[in-house]
């Protein structure tokens, strides 16, 4: 078996090649699934995952909210949170190292556990991919609805998707883990790939 150096390993912008990483990210998300916004992009919630990207209230907050899952979980791990820092879904997109991002043409690399980029007239949306089923998947999105909410779109509908994990032990066990979580809150259907708010 070939051991990456650490200079390697943190020149690939990943998180870790422990599969063990997927409870810890799929605990994280169960925390917030389902909660809601307090007021217009406010709420102690929402406040915090804006700080992490140096925004206040009332700013969009669906790429905060997937920088501050990812900074959660590097926190835990005691490594730094290798994802842009932004709030802005293009902005990350731009900023992402080229070797993370995958084409929304290649639909057998799309994994859970990546980011997924969609883009629209004067901005994006963005959230964490869950599970894959066949040409579309199941995702957690923050201000959805106003809420942390689960979706499912069509992979061809999106710019991209980002890959921090490259494990993909990592990315069945998320699929496996996160299957409680998506018969509960039975993710809404959307073929048409448009969030009910994007940001």
């Amino acid at each position: 078996m070939y051991l990456k150096s650490f200079n390697q390993f943190i020149n690939e912008s990943t998180i870790s090649f422990a599969s063990t990483d997927a409870k810890d990210l799929v605990d994280i998300l169960n925390k917030y699934v389902g909660k809601r916004e307090e007021g217009n992009n406010a709420g102690e919630m929402v406040k915090g995952f804006l700080k992490s990207v140096g925004l206040g209230t009332g700013n969009p907050w669906c790429m905060a909210f997937v920088y501050a899952i990812f900074d959660e979980l590097c926190k835990k791990k005691a490594i730094v949170n290798p994802l842009p820092k932004t709030g802005s879904v293009l902005y990350f997109w731009s900023k992402a190292p080229a070797e993370n991002k995958i084409a929304t043409t290649d639909v057998s690399a799309v994994k859970p556990g990546q980011i997924f980029i969609k883009s629209r007239k004067g901005g994006g949306h963005t959230g964490i991919v869950l599970k894959v089923e066949g040409d579309s998947f199941v995702s957690i999105d923050g201000n959805s609805s106003d809420q942390v909410k689960l979706n499912r779109y069509k992979i061809s509908n999106m710019l991209g998707f980002v890959d921090f994990f490259k494990n993909p032990q990592v990315s069945t066990e998320i699929a496996t883990l996160a299957n409680d979580m998506i018969a509960k809150h039975s993710p809404t259907n959307l073929t048409s790939g448009t969030a009910a708010k994007e940001v």
